[in-house]
């Protein structure tokens, strides 16, 4: 595609990475409680709790998801400076935002499911 939309590419994903800890975070430790509360025989506790992770998780990340829609240019300030860079990278930031939202979701599901030892399910 050539070096200036791998540049773009590049930046955003770094932006992403730094972004995605607080889901990351909340969706390993989703492992660890849902677990702890399946071993223990606590099934009436698994809803709540997922629940609760998945609001956490909403919650920390909806400012960053949020700066990444409004203004993006702040957080790919992070990694670079080039101008041109930053305003082609933003319509992609706007997208990824969205992204950003599903993920802080749909990754503690998934690692609710791995907490109650069903990986081939996962």
């Amino acid at each position: 595609m050539g070096t200036r939309p791998l540049a773009i590419s590049n930046l955003v994903r770094a932006v992403y990475i730094l972004v995605m800890s607080p889901i990351l975070a909340f969706s390993h430790s989703t492992i660890t409680i849902i677990g702890q509360l399946y071993g223990s025989g606590k099934y009436l506790e698994l809803k709540p709790a997922l629940w609760k992770l998945i609001q956490f998780s909403i919650v920390f990340t909806l400012p960053f998801s949020l700066l990444m829609c409004f203004y993006p240019e702040g957080l790919m300030m992070i990694f670079t400076n080039d101008a041109s860079l930053l305003k082609d990278g933003k319509p992609v930031m706007q997208i990824v935002s969205l992204a950003l939202l599903c993920f802080a979701t749909s990754l503690p599901l998934l690692s609710a499911v791995t907490g109650l030892v069903q990986t081939n399910k996962a």
